[in-house]
């Protein structure tokens, strides 16, 4: 790779003879984006910026129609390439559920047997948390039948009151993850 390499201020592509021109994305994701808060509060927590730019710089290099959630200066979630918006927030959203079940105590304490690789352990657990498994022997101590992997399911997804929502989420759950998104309406 190049480094003193700098790409065209436009791109030109012809397509069926039509030709297409758009200029290079070569916005600069900083707090400086972040200065003209539109609410009646204007305190914006140092957490909440640095969020709000990791969605954004992610969402830079994804395609239109994106909604990214970031936590704690990652990505947790992030939805991109569907036909709607509506589409999007629900991929990302989905991802965002599935990174914090994996963080709950009950799933940080799977027993695994010695000598599993980490894809293996990180896909099983993937696979239990969206409840697509029905046995778990390979990789487990013990062998959870279906009907056992349903009971703890049931337990482990109950409704909780305060949210209304899995109960496998670490409580209490801290303030909302911030959102970003891009892309035309749809």
């Amino acid at each position: 790779m190049d480094p003193s390499y700098e790409p065209a201020t436009s791109e030109t592509r012809e397509v069926y003879g039509i030709k297409l021109q758009q200029l290079r994305n070569s916005r600069k994701i900083d707090e400086s984006l972040l200065s003209n808060i539109v609410s009646k509060n204007k305190d914006l927590p140092e957490g909440a910026k640095r969020d709000l730019l990791v969605a954004t710089i992610a969402l830079k290099y994804t395609q239109s129609n994106s909604v990214c959630y970031a936590k704690n200066g990652q990505v947790v979630g992030l939805g991109a390439g569907q036909q709607s918006r509506i589409h999007c927030t629900r991929l990302a959203g989905e991802k965002a559920d599935n990174w914090w079940l994996r963080h709950h105590p009950k799933v940080l304490a799977l027993p695994f047997k010695k000598g599993v690789k980490r894809a293996d352990k990180s896909n099983a657990i993937d696979l239990y948390v969206t409840d697509q498994t029905g046995e778990v022997r390979i990789y487990s101590e013990k062998k959870i039948t279906i009907e056992k992997k349903k009971i703890l399911m049931s337990i482990l997804r109950a409704k909780s009151s305060r949210h209304g929502s899995r109960s496998l989420r670490p409580s209490p759950r801290p303030s909302p993850m911030p959102i970003a998104r891009h892309g035309s309406r749809s």
